[in-house]
Formats: C-alpha cells, sequence, structure tokens
C-alpha cells in the first residue's frame, strides 16, 4: 500500500498524522514540568522589561524570543509552536532518509513521530520538539551536502537545547 503513494503523498500523510495525534492534546495548559512554566513567567519577564532575560541557562533565545512576542496568549497558541515543531522534524527526518534512499523512510518516521518522549514534547510548551526540528533539518542538509547551512541549523539546535551538547 505504501509503495502506491507518492514521496508527496507520504509526506503528507505523514504532516496529517503528526499534528491530528497531537492535536488534542495542546489544550491542556503549559505542561507538568516547571520549565514549561518558566519559558512563559519568563515571556512575560522579557515583555516588561523590554530586554531578553534567560529562563534559565544556558539561555534558549529563538524560543524565549517568540515567546515574548506572544507572551499574553492562552496555552494552546503556545503548545502549537511544539506541534509545528513536531511536525518539522517529521518532515526533516523523512526527507533525510529519503536523501540516503532508505526503503523503509515511511515506517521509521512514523515510529520517530510516536516515540513517548518526542510525542509528549511535541503537546507542551518544552523546548526538545524545537532542538529536534533543527537537528533534524540540519541532518537533512548535511545529507544535501549544505554543510554551512547544516552546521547553522544544528548550532540553533544546540543553542535550543537545555543540556549543553
Amino acid at each position: 500500500m505504501l509503495k502506491s503513494l507518492s514521496e508527496k503523498s507520504q509526506l503528507i500523510l505523514l504532516v496529517l498524522i503528526t499534528t491530528i495525534s497531537r492535536l488534542p492534546f495542546i489544550f491542556d495548559g503549559f505542561g507538568a514540568e516547571e520549565d514549561s512554566w518558566g519559558l512563559v513567567v519568563n515571556a512575560f519577564q522579557m515583555k516588561k522589561a523590554g530586554h531578553y532575560i534567560a529562563s534559565r541557562f544556558p539561555g534558549h533565545p529563538l524560543q524565549e524570543y517568540v515567546y515574548r512576542i506572544i507572551y499574553d496568549q492562552p496555552a494552546w497558541i503556545y503548545n502549537s509552536f511544539s506541534l509545528i515543531a513536531s511536525v518539522i522534524a517529521v518532515v526533516f527526518f523523512y526527507k533525510a532518509f529519503k536523501k540516503i534512499q532508505l526503503q523503509g523512510a515511511f515506517l521509521a518516521s512514523l515510529m520517530f513521530c510516536f516515540t513517548p518522549v518526542f510525542y509528549i514534547a511535541g503537546t507542551y510548551t518544552i523546548d526538545f520538539a524545537w532542538t529536534i526540528a533543527f537537528v533534524m533539518a540540519s541532518l537533512y542538509f548535511l545529507f544535501d551536502r549544505k554543510f554551512i547551512l547544516s552546521g547553522i541549523l544544528l548550532e540553533i539546535g544546540r543553542a535550543s537545547c537545555r543540556e549543553r551538547v
């Protein structure tokens, strides 16, 4: 059945599955982890202060600035950014495996989509889905031999990760 679907159709199906599987959970608040709430409180503090303030060290400038822009929005808006990041990660995971002509790219991407820690991170404000999105984009561009872009995306992903790699 999968062989009858074009690459574009498989990609659209992956986007739909990733989005629909996470959508019901983005309305459940900012998440149970204190770092999630810290990002939201930090957005308010940055808006109030008018300059960058790290939510925790080493800081996550891209995510913190995005959240600063939307600081007074409901939780589902914040969580939507993690959902979008998880979709981007799955898309680039799939595209990277197609780039190296892996036969099971669709099924591998589907398994990646539902890996528990990644699945949960795509439903609330934590930084993990953001980081994985940049790392998967970096992997794709590495396979595409665009080394500088790959390095830039990898560094953005590294800077988005709580634990320094």
